[in-house]
């Protein structure tokens, strides 16, 4: 043999073995880009999903401020002139403070338990079409001074916002809640 064909021969040993590397090389490169663009796709999608959530939020206060503001609005009128439902706040018992009943989902309903004992309004107006009414939930509560105080407690929601009609668990969209207390000297 001559020497020309071992040579040819080792050569392309050498370049089969390159090319070898190579192809590794990229492989390796195409993985690192295919891990780098599905860690960038999931960090936008999680951003986005916090982006929707801050402003279901957003619009679900500002639901809530704008119903406690009506409502405040209304138990503030001069009697004979407010919403109907507000106008006898005063034949309503006066609770201790552990005893309100804001927090229990059932006095939420359209025709409370004992309706004799809160007084539930939904403003009008104050949300745009396609988002739920906020609702306000009026109780009295006695002070330490055994004078009566007014307790609203304001729910309000995002469009979209569901429940479960059994626990009052959110299923979708934010509620926002909101109290204050009214005092009258």
């Amino acid at each position: 043999m001559s020497r020309r064909s071992l040579e040819g021969r080792t050569g392309s040993g050498r370049r089969a073995r390159s090319r070898g590397i190579a192809l590794l090389v990229v492989l390796v490169l195409l993985l690192v880009m295919g891990l780098t663009t599905g860690m960038a796709m999931r960090s936008a999608v999680t951003t986005q999903k916090v982006g929707a959530a801050l402003r279901l939020d957003s619009v679900a206060q500002q639901a809530a401020e704008a119903a406690l503001r009506a409502c405040e609005d209304e138990i503030d009128k001069p009697p004979g002139q407010g919403a109907p439902e507000l106008a006898n706040l005063d034949t309503l018992p006066a609770q201790p403070v552990d005893q309100l009943r804001w927090s229990q989902f059932s006095w939420w309903a359209p025709t409370p338990p004992q309706a004799d004992q809160v007084v539930r309004y939904v403003p009008p107006n104050v949300v745009p079409p396609g988002t739920p009414n906020p609702e306000c939930l009026v109780e009295r509560m006695s002070l330490s001074t055994n004078q009566p105080a007014i307790v609203v407690t304001v729910r309000g929601f995002s469009p979209g916002y569901t429940f479960d009609p059994s626990t009052g668990q959110t299923l979708s969209g934010q509620v926002v809640w909101l109290q204050s207390f009214l005092y009258y000297e």
